[in-house]
């Protein structure tokens, strides 16, 4: 049995499956949240953690468990694509020439590190970009402070930093030139947030929850 089946962490760890079947639908969604957060390592901790409540949910996340070196913050909501775990798009179904629609969600990752934002830049960033990883996460700390009071507006710094890269057309020989076009980018952000709030997107929901 495959560690990532719910019947192994009831097996193994709660030592009985539950009657209620919430329970194991809970389960099985938060064991698919943690395999797309990249955390798949972390199951047998989580399971552990996890086992007096006889199941995984989004209320008993052990984030403890990888606290340090995230820059995710607890209760944020994130907005840019790298940062988010979002529900298949409808698909069009030739056969039926109908679309097949998917259970909606979008929930945040588990764990960014300096890593991965540095990661994250210079795979978007050009390559003649100069390079120092020392320096550009010494610049990344400084961006994320700068941005700190965006938190005012519901805009994460992080969120911030990662638009900044994503959206540069080029044309910076360092990451610090990435700034050069917050203003834009700042107005970009807002629209999508507004955008968001309009359709009653601007919050997490777990797979499963709208099922609920």
């Amino acid at each position: 049995m495959k560690i990532t089946n719910p019947e192994f962490f009831f097996t193994n760890y709660v030592g009985y499956t539950p009657d209620e079947e919430k329970k194991f639908y809970d389960t099985r969604d938060m064991i698919g949240h943690y395999i797309d957060s990249g955390m798949e390592g972390f199951l047998p901790s989580i399971y552990e953690a996890c086992a007096k409540d006889e199941c995984l949910t989004a209320h008993n996340i052990p984030k403890h468990l990888w606290k340090q070196g995230n820059l995710l913050e607890d209760g944020a909501f994130y907005m840019h694509p790298a940062l988010t775990i979002m529900s298949q798009k409808p698909q069009y179904d030739s056969v039926t020439g109908k679309f097949i629609e998917y259970p909606y969600y979008r929930e945040n990752l588990e764990f960014f590190s300096m890593d991965d934002v540095l990661r994250f830049a210079y795979e978007h960033l050009p390559s003649s970009m100069i390079r120092s990883e020392d320096k550009d996460a010494g610049t990344v700390k400084y961006m994320l402070k700068k941005y700190a009071d965006l938190r005012k507006q519901d805009i994460q710094p992080l969120d911030m930093v990662l638009f900044l890269i994503s959206t540069n057309d080029g044309g910076i020989t360092k990451l610090i030139d990435c700034m050069n076009e917050e203003d834009r980018v700042l107005e970009m952000i807002i629209c999508y947030r507004n955008r968001l709030r309009d359709h009653d997107r601007f919050h997490v929901t777990w797979r499963g929850e709208l099922d609920a």
